[in-house]
């Protein structure tokens, strides 16, 4: 792969002229798979598979579980060849080599770049669903095969995300065939799968089960094991019982139970090299934007975008003073957060405090200005100077079904804002059931969430500006201006370095308002039983375990 500086410099992200030339080795010969893996999970989710029609975090499944592909690997530094072979982007656009000797699952033949421009016309219609459709609408113009093997995809402008869709993680792009979608409908294709990873679908019981087969001989890496069994177990007691009788060979166990599972007999934990999981609190209802980049009024029908100054944490736009006192009350939350008390007691001294939405204070781009302390005689101070000198109350979701350091870090919480007069009247509901609230621009609760950190990286810390935004398919409740700015002038630079200096001034100005603010960062690790040997996989997620394709039976 031929690398000019400025590639390796921003993980080969370049749009000046740049050819990336890459040779995809052969997987090796492997074993022929062999017995049955079972996994168990807190939430298998519905039967949906069409990708960009399907909610957040099911639309994760097809790369976690190997069983759809992307264009390219990415390691947390370096782009990889996959499906595509090699790429070269310009300001005008990308031109991808596909690969034509890979097979689709079951007898839909190989893949060609049909099937590639097909996939992605299909994910740039979705809308309200993954954010993966609003980057492909926003960020590009045509999808055309060329040839056979080749694909053009042109930009609007040059920007540093190009390849955020076409990287084989989170909310990118899986290619799907054409023929099965064509033979079989839009119906039958949000049920089932036709991709070509190392693992096909083989059945799927909505919110019980899903069962995955190995496909043999895989173009890449040929899985140790024919047969994967992923089981719904809501409750992590139920998940590390399975795990200590044998019943299931892998689970992720929080940092909290990492006791219960450590020194028996045959376990191991395994962790990702980069992604971690953040819980964020949101201080929804703060929708200042009132207009698009046009100057056109943003939607408020159906009681979208209602600011309510009644809310202590939301200030009147046209009240100095209120605004004031609004950014003092968001202060206050984050001056009541004991964040390392939360580290030593729930995290088990693994994770790291979080001042900021986007990384960690232990990320080595954090500027010590960022950090807050814990001081809840500051926090009451800032209180009664906002008028709230005996505190007040507020409603306080803690959402279920997205990892159990979550939802401990939430209860944490509420001891820490009674103790300087916030008094949270808390509700406890599945993340999804309350999700419309946030696609539709209704949600003024205060909230503790998974989203901020994506991988660490310039790249997803931009993409976050958007969720802050109008922009963005999904929100937390916040809509400022300057989030818009910052995302628009961010989303432009083709350059890592130029690219982290707008993050830092973003997060001067997140700061300085505390718009929004973190709290703890942490890798909940996956607890493999005897059957698994080593594991080795890139990307770390709070949801599915990843790269099963990679795991090593044991003895």
């Amino acid at each position: 792969m031929m690398l000019n500086k400025a590639q390796c410099n921003r993980l080969n992200v370049v749009m000046t002229l740049a050819v990336m030339l890459a040779v995809a080795v052969a997987a090796p010969a492997a074993a022929e798979p062999k017995g049955t893996l079972v996994i168990a999970v807190e939430d298998v989710g519905p039967r949906t598979w069409f990708h960009h029609a399907t909610q957040w975090p099911y639309h994760q499944r097809p790369h976690s579980l190997g069983i759809g592909e992307s264009l390219m690997m990415f390691d947390g530094v370096k782009l990889h060849p996959m499906l595509a072979k090699s790429w070269e982007v310009t300001p005008q656009g990308v031109t991808f080599k596909i690969r034509t000797d890979v097979a689709f699952h079951g007898d839909w033949g190989n893949l060609t770049a049909a099937d590639v421009v097909r996939t992605y016309r299909e994910a740039t219609k979705a809308a309200g669903k993954p954010a993966g459709a609003a980057i492909l609408q926003s960020d590009y113009t045509e999808f055309k095969a060329l040839d056979d093997e080749t694909v053009f995809m042109g930009l609007k402008a040059p920007t540093i995300r190009w390849d955020a869709q076409h990287r084989h993680w989170g909310d990118s792009t899986p290619i799907i065939s054409q023929k099965a979608l064509d033979e079989k409908g839009q119906d039958w294709a949000s049920q089932n799968i036709v991709a070509t990873g190392p693992y096909r679908l083989k059945d799927h019981k909505g919110d019980v089960s899903i069962e995955l087969e190995a496909v043999p001989n895989h173009w890449r890496q040929t899985p140790a094991f024919q047969t994967v069994k992923i089981i719904d177990a809501p409750e992590e007691a139920t998940r590390i019982a399975l795990l200590k009788t044998g019943q299931a060979d892998i689970t992720q166990v929080s940092l909290s139970n990492v006791d219960q599972v450590q020194g028996l007999p045959g376990v191991q934990l395994f962790r990702g090299k980069f992604g971690k999981s953040q819980a964020t609190l949101t201080l929804s209802g703060q929708y200042y934007e009132t207009t698009d980049e046009e100057g056109k009024p943003l939607d408020t029908s159906g009681g979208k975008r209602q600011l309510k100054p009644s809310l202590p944490w939301v200030g009147d736009p046209k009240d100095p003073k209120s605004m004031e006192a609004a950014r003092k009350v968001r202060r206050a939350f984050s001056l009541a957060i004991d964040r390392q008390a939360i580290v030593d007691a729930i995290l088990n001294g693994q994770g790291c405090v979080a001042s900021t939405i986007y990384f960690s204070d232990c990320h080595p781009r954090h500027q010590k200005r960022w950090t807050v302390e814990y001081n809840p005689e500051e926090a009451k101070k800032l209180l009664a100077e906002a008028g709230y000198p005996k505190g007040f109350d507020f409603k306080y979701f803690i959402p279920s079904g997205l990892a159990g350091e979550l939802v401990e870090v939430g209860e944490a919480l509420i001891g820490m804002f009674e103790a300087v007069g916030l008094r949270p009247k808390v509700e406890k509901a599945a993340y999804q059931s309350r999700r419309p609230t946030m696609l539709g621009r209704t949600i003024e609760d205060v909230w503790v969430g998974p989203y901020g950190t994506g991988a660490d990286t310039a790249q997803g810390s931009i993409f976050d500006m958007q969720n802050l935004s109008y922009l963005g398919v999904w929100n937390p409740g916040i809509e400022y201006a300057e989030s818009t700015r910052f995302f628009r002038e961010g989303l432009s630079s083709t350059n890592e370095e130029v690219a982290w200096e707008i993050i830092t001034r973003y997060l001067d100005w997140q700061n300085e308002e505390m718009v929004s603010m973190g709290t703890v960062t942490w890798q909940s690790p996956w607890a493999a039983g005897p059957k698994v040997k080593a594991w080795d996989f890139p990307y770390h997620s709070g949801f599915y375990p990843q790269r099963l394709e990679y795991i090593v039976s044991g003895p």
